[in-house]
């Protein structure tokens, strides 16, 4: 099974959606184009996101980052 996964686009869908499978136990990195490098600022400062609502809790992301090799 697939235990590693990047998401592209650090929009509100790919936060939760990669928040949601860090929650599962996947290693996920997060990437984002630099030219909108602003949207994961702050999931770079938290190492994640928080999830509530119907799904709760921590998402720890492996990399939050504007570099698409690094993903």
């Amino acid at each position: 099974m697939v235990k590693k996964i990047a998401i592209l686009g650090a929009g509100n869908g790919g936060c939760a959606f990669g928040g949601h499978l860090a929650t599962k136990g996947f290693e996920v990195g997060l990437y984002e184009d630099p030219k909108f490098k602003k949207n994961i600022e702050e999931v770079k400062e938290r190492d994640g996101v928080e999830l509530s609502g119907k799904i709760e809790g921590f998402g720890k992301f492996s990399n939050a980052t504007t570099d698409i090799k690094d993903v």
